[in-house]
C-alpha cells in the first residue's frame, strides 16, 4: 500500500511540472500593453518605408543641358604669353658660352663587375700548406708557418711551398688544393694524394708455413709432423724424443728432427724491425706458463727490407 501511494505522489509531481502556469490578471494586462507597444513600433517603421518608396516613384528627371564656357588662359596660351619675344613676362635663361668657360678637372671612373658566386668547396682535412719564413740551415728544413695564405710573385719569380700530410688512419687519401689569382675568377686546382701505412708483415699462413694440412687425419696411424693444421689454427711438430741437450740445437742432426723454418715476409711499404717472442717463454705476469718453455725461436730480432 505504501509503495502505491509513493508512486501516485511521484506521478502527480510530474504532472505539476508539465501543467502550464496560471497567470494573474495584472500579469496578463502587462503582457497586452507590451505586445501593443511592439506592434506600434514596427508599424511605424513599415509606414515610413512605404512613404519613402512612393516619394521616389513621384520624382521625374528632365533633359541634361551642357554649356561650354571658353577659358582664355589655357596652358598653351599662357606659355606663349609669358615667353613672347616682344614683351616677355619671364626673362629667358642666360646660357654660358661653352667656348669661354674652363674645362672641369678630369674624373676617372672604373666599371666593376660583380664577381660570380663561388661554389662550395670541399674541406681540406689531411693536407696543409707551409710557407718558408727563413733560410735553410744545414740539411734540414727552413722555418715554416701555416698562417700565410697569400703570396706575391714578381714577374718570372718562383716561390717554394711545402705540403704537409697527416692522417690518424691508414689508407690512401686524395684531396684538391685550389688557388686563385686576384683579378681572375678562375681557380687553379692541384690534386694531391697521400698514402698512410704502418710497417706490416705477411700474415698469410701459406706464406709463413712450409707444410699445410686442411685437417687432422682420422686414422691414428697417420702422424702429422711439422705441419700447420688449418682447421685447428695450430702448428704440429709431431712426436719428439725427450732428454735432448738444448745446447746441441745447432747440430745438423738435431736440427733435422727438432727444428722447422717459418718464413716471415715484409709486404708493406716500409722496412720492418721485428722482434719475435713465444707466448710460452713469457712470465706468469705477462700471460706465460709455469716452468721452462720447450720452444726456442731464433733469431729473436730481424730487420726486414721492403719485399
Amino acid at each position: 500500500m505504501e509503495a502505491d501511494a509513493q508512486a501516485k505522489e511521484s506521478a502527480e509531481a510530474k504532472k505539476d511540472k508539465i501543467r502550464p502556469k496560471d497567470f494573474t490578471i495584472e500579469e496578463k494586462l502587462k503582457y497586452k500593453e507590451y505586445a501593443q507597444s511592439m506592434s506600434d513600433f514596427y508599424g511605424e517603421i513599415v509606414m515610413k518605408q512605404i512613404q519613402e518608396k512612393e516619394a521616389d516613384e513621384s520624382l521625374k528627371f528632365g533633359k541634361r543641358i551642357i554649356t561650354e564656357i571658353p577659358i582664355e588662359f589655357n596652358y598653351s596660351f599662357l606659355c606663349e604669353l609669358l615667353c613672347s619675344i616682344d614683351k616677355p613676362i619671364v626673362p629667358a635663361p642666360i646660357w654660358p658660352d661653352p667656348d669661354k668657360e674652363p674645362l672641369p678637372p678630369p674624373v676617372i671612373s672604373s666599371i666593376l663587375k660583380r664577381p660570380p658566386n663561388r661554389g662550395e668547396r670541399s674541406k681540406i682535412t689531411k693536407f696543409s700548406i707551409w710557407t718558408p719564413t727563413g733560410e735553410v740551415e744545414g740539411d734540414g728544413l727552413p722555418p715554416l708557418t701555416d698562417n700565410i695564405t697569400r703570396w706575391v710573385l714578381n714577374p718570372k719569380e718562383t716561390k717554394k711551398l711545402y705540403i704537409k700530410f697527416f692522417s690518424r688512419k691508414i689508407g690512401t687519401f686524395s684531396e684538391t688544393l685550389q688557388f686563385e689569382i686576384i683579378g681572375s675568377y678562375k681557380s687553379f686546382n692541384l690534386p694531391i694524394t697521400g698514402l698512410c701505412e704502418f710497417p706490416t708483415i705477411n700474415q698469410n699462413v701459406k706464406n709463413m708455413y712450409m707444410n699445410i694440412k686442411k685437417a687432422r687425419p682420422a686414422e691414428k696411424e697417420n702422424i702429422i709432423v711439422k705441419s700447420y693444421i688449418l682447421s685447428e689454427s695450430l702448428f704440429e711438430f709431431g712426436p719428439l724424443l725427450i732428454k735432448k741437450d738444448a745446447e746441441k740445437r745447432q747440430d745438423p742432426t738435431v736440427q733435422q728432427v727438432n727444428s722447422t723454418v717459418f718464413q716471415i715476409t715484409n709486404n708493406g711499404k716500409y722496412a720492418v724491425d721485428a722482434s719475435f717472442t713465444l707466448k710460452s717463454t713469457l712470465s706468469l705476469d705477462e700471460g706465460g706458463q709455469e716452468g721452462k718453455s720447450p720452444f726456442i725461436i731464433e733469431p729473436a730480432d730481424a730487420t726486414l727490407s721492403v719485399d
